[in-house]
């Protein structure tokens, strides 16, 4: 049985929700199989990213001139690399979907 997709009428602008054709439904197929083969890899580059950007937005935490108390500074280290470990022996899907980010400290 064919997927069921959702089209955009040219001229009325409406949807209209109807069988996938076979040439759809073969490209439908391929990359629902594409994304089986590569989901992990997928779901990593996306962990990856957020983890990127939480890095990116605490870098300020290790310069020199941080308005931080060493221990505060100690605090975001060791959340840096919580963030940097988090990807570590992950290599199933539905564990790398479970994942959360560590808790950041406070300011």
């Amino acid at each position: 049985m064919a997927d069921i997709i959702t089209v955009v009428d040219a001229l009325t602008k409406t949807q209209i929700n109807r069988e996938a054709t076979a040439e759809e439904q073969a490209q439908i197929d391929l990359e629902k199989a594409n994304f089986e083969a590569n989901k992990v890899d997928i779901a990593l580059d996306s962990l990856r990213n957020i983890r990127n950007q939480a890095l990116l937005e605490c870098d300020w935490t290790q310069l020199p001139n941080a308005p931080l108390t060493e221990a505060k500074k100690t605090e975001w280290e060791t959340y840096r690399q919580s963030l940097r470990d988090i990807t570590n022996g992950l290599n199933v899907y539905e564990d790398i979907l479970e994942i959360t980010l560590p808790t950041k400290p406070t300011e």
